[in-house]
């Protein structure tokens, strides 16, 4: 079975959707970014359904994880992950940089 990294980088590529239990919450999101950030990896996603410790603003919302500790992931192959990005306010330089200091290639 892939690991959480594996999915995402999937997902990334193929411009899919995730489903994920992550923190206790369950989130639909759309992985954009694989990075790592004070020597720990982590996935800048765009979140656009499900729930989150202090509730998903309407429209979704940008979310930092870290990707290692086995949190259960589900790509979904039928749905497009492009079709989720924010719509203002978005300042790409900015918000990865908050998430990831390095980002990992896509081949």
């Amino acid at each position: 079975m892939p690991g959480v990294y594996s999915l995402l980088y999937q997902a990334i590529e193929e411009k899919k959707q995730v489903i994920a239990m992550y923190d206790g919450y369950l989130r639909e999101m759309c992985p954009h970014v694989l990075g790592s950030k004070d020597g720990v990896r982590h996935v800048l996603s765009f979140q656009f359904s499900g729930d989150s410790s202090q509730g998903l603003p309407p429209g979704g919302q940008w979310k930092c994880m870290a990707v290692d500790g086995g949190w259960p992931v589900k790509r979904i192959p039928e749905r497009r992950a492009m079709v989720h990005r924010p719509t203002r306010d978005w300042k790409p330089t900015a918000v990865r940089l908050y998430c990831t200091y390095f980002c990992d290639p896509l081949m």
